[in-house]
């Protein structure tokens, strides 16, 4: 295993952070992986954060899982062996969905 591997299995992830991972990860686009990244401030802080740790990457106007972040959700139990969305996968998916518009509509009343 190599080091960073073994950092990054002793950083916990927030929920928003997982809930980027796996909205960048079930995204048919890059594009549309940025995409989700936007609206609240703590979507695109989760997203700052994801960089720094080198588990997405940010090029050509999309939004991209590294191998790190792959590996990262199969740790987190996230996805499965066969590269589906397990149920905590999908959860946390659906959570950062309903959140973020909850964040968007209260930051936009502030």
């Amino acid at each position: 295993m190599s080091l960073i591997l073994e950092l990054l299995a002793n950083v916990k992830l927030t929920d928003t952070q997982k809930g980027l991972l796996t909205s960048i990860y079930a995204s048919s686009t890059p594009e549309q992986a940025l995409e989700a990244s936007m609206g609240s401030s703590n979507s695109v802080a989760a997203k700052s954060s994801l960089i720094s740790l080198g588990l997405i990457q940010q090029a050509n106007g999309g939004l991209t899982l590294t191998p790190d972040g792959q590996q990262s959700l199969i740790s987190n139990n996230l996805i499965d062996n066969t590269g589906k969305l397990t149920p905590s996968g999908l959860d946390i998916t659906q959570a950062f969905t309903t959140n973020k518009k909850a964040y968007i509509n209260m930051e936009s009343i502030s």
